[in-house]
């Protein structure tokens, strides 16, 4: 898989900021921007689709969600809403690690995961329906739940989870993770040897840190905002250690 450098906006919460860093992030050539979802701050799904109607590039959007906040239904049609009006440069990102409190949901970290699972096996059933369906889980029940609005990668719209590393989404409806905080080559390979995607947040030294990653099969690696660097230098020097020597 082609490695993938993408950017991370700090806090946005006025348009003019953000329409100057995306501006930037285009111009310096990374391949995506990684919009988190965070209580106080603008939306990720309003972010994206504004973004994407101001440029005319590849850039693409992982574009994220914390479950519990909306039903699965809703935003099944959000996504694939946004993937239509984007021309197909959607990733959708289930946040399953950050604490949903301040939002009035109280489950811990452990009660986040089995949702999380529910919600994205949820979402990629009503992407790839051809007539209503019915659902009952541990979570959500519903029926006659459909979108007739497809995402435009026809049932293929990427769909990440972020967790922590020692986290199981073997045989889930998951095309890969997005791993945060402290984690090893060793987890990053775990995750590649059950073929899924594996993008990793880079802090501290991106490049040696990239290197790293890449040789346990990373293909995605998403800078850090208190270490962005919006040069086209550097995104070209974090691509060539995202390529592993051979």
């Amino acid at each position: 898989m082609t490695p993938q450098i993408i950017a991370t906006f700090g806090p946005i919460d006025r348009a003019e900021t953000l329409r100057g860093a995306h501006a930037a992030i285009v111009k310096a050539g990374y391949d995506g921007v990684y919009l988190p979802q965070s209580p106080g701050l603008f939306e990720p799904l309003e972010m994206a689709g504004y973004m994407a109607a101001c440029d005319t590039s590849a850039l693409k959007y992982f574009v994220t969600q914390r479950t519990g906040l909306i039903a699965p239904t809703m935003c099944s049609r959000m996504f694939a809403t946004l993937d239509q009006l984007t021309q197909g440069r959607i990733v959708a990102v289930l946040d399953a690690e950050s604490d949903t409190n301040a939002d009035g949901d109280t489950l811990d970290a452990t009660q986040r995961i089995p949702r999380a699972l529910e919600y994205g096996r949820i979402m990629r059933n009503l992407w790839s329906a051809d007539k209503p369906l019915d659902h009952a889980g541990t979570h959500y029940a519903f029926n006659k739940g459909r979108t007739n609005v497809p995402p435009l990668q026809k049932g293929a719209l990427p769909l990440l989870m972020q967790c922590a590393p020692d986290v199981d989404i073997a045989g889930s409806a998951f095309d890969g993770v997005i791993l945060s905080g402290p984690q090893t080559a060793d987890s990053v390979a775990r995750f590649v040897a059950q073929k899924l995607v594996v993008a990793v947040v880079v802090e501290d030294a991106p490049e040696q840190t990239i290197a790293t990653y890449a040789k346990a099969g990373a293909s995605t690696f998403i800078i850090a905002a208190s270490h962005a660097d919006l040069s086209s230098q550097f995104v070209e020097r974090c691509r060539a250690a995202a390529t592993p020597k051979t």
